[in-house]
């Protein structure tokens, strides 16, 4: 396909123009932050401590509003100090909920769920997330 050639004909069309890609690298952006956002959230439980359920069930995601781009994954709601000492404390007995049980684990170290059940999948998450927002805008200049 043959690009386009962009004429400008006045600082107005400027104007406009740089307004339209930052739409779009801002677009492309959210759109980044929304995909991941869901590929954390989706791992993070797949690795939360479950006894009850109620930790895992209490998982709230906030996806990109307009005039914000970040997003946003949080455990606990009422029981948040208790969601919290799950996360932190490596020492804990956090049982597999298939395998009835697997000691003190950190998440990620193939053992399934256990400490640091949201900070792991947000670490691998980050190491291309710079490719995804570079190939978001890519994908929406052309």
């Amino acid at each position: 396909m043959a690009k386009q050639p962009i004429k400008i004909t006045g600082i107005d069309d400027v104007t406009r123009l740089l307004a339209e890609g930052n739409r779009k690298v801002t677009k492309a952006a959210r759109l980044a932050v929304t995909e991941v956002t869901n590929e954390v959230a989706a791992k993070a439980d797949d690795l939360v401590p479950f006894d009850t359920g109620e930790l895992s069930g209490s998982q709230v995601v906030k996806l990109p509003v307009a005039g914000k781009i970040e997003g946003q994954i949080t455990y606990g709601s009422t029981s948040a100090p208790y969601a919290a000492v799950q996360h932190e404390n490596l020492e804990l007995f956090h049982p597999s909920k298939k395998r009835g049980g697997v000691g003190p684990v950190t998440a990620g170290q193939g053992s399934g769920r256990g400490a640091k059940y949201l900070e792991f999948p947000t670490k691998m998450a980050f190491r291309d997330y710079d490719k995804k927002i570079v190939n978001y805008i890519k994908a929406l200049i052309r």
